[in-house]
């Protein structure tokens, strides 16, 4: 998934200190990795999709879709956004 698809310049930064820059779309991703990481580790993918299909089960495809997106674009809010300069 790209930042382009919702519309977001690819040349945002997430995070700067001093001359370390982190991109939006590298901070994102680390994001989902990281995710990946505990649902794996913890063994939360059941409670996960049981939460879900006490939800919607006729949706719960759907929901978990949205539920991993919302994790994905958690930075992202609405609003002008523009690049950083030094991009």
């Amino acid at each position: 998934m790209l930042l382009s698809d919702f519309g977001i310049d690819e040349r945002f930064f997430a995070h700067t200190r001093g001359s370390d820059k982190e991109t939006l779309s590298e901070h994102l991703s680390l994001t989902c990795n990281y995710y990946q990481k505990i649902v794996t580790c913890k063994n939360l993918a059941p409670l996960i999709d049981a939460i879900i299909e006490q939800i919607d089960s006729e949706n719960a495809l759907l929901i978990k879709e949205m539920f991993g997106n919302a994790i994905f674009l958690h930075d992202l809010r609405g609003g002008p956004q523009k690049p950083n300069n030094n991009a």
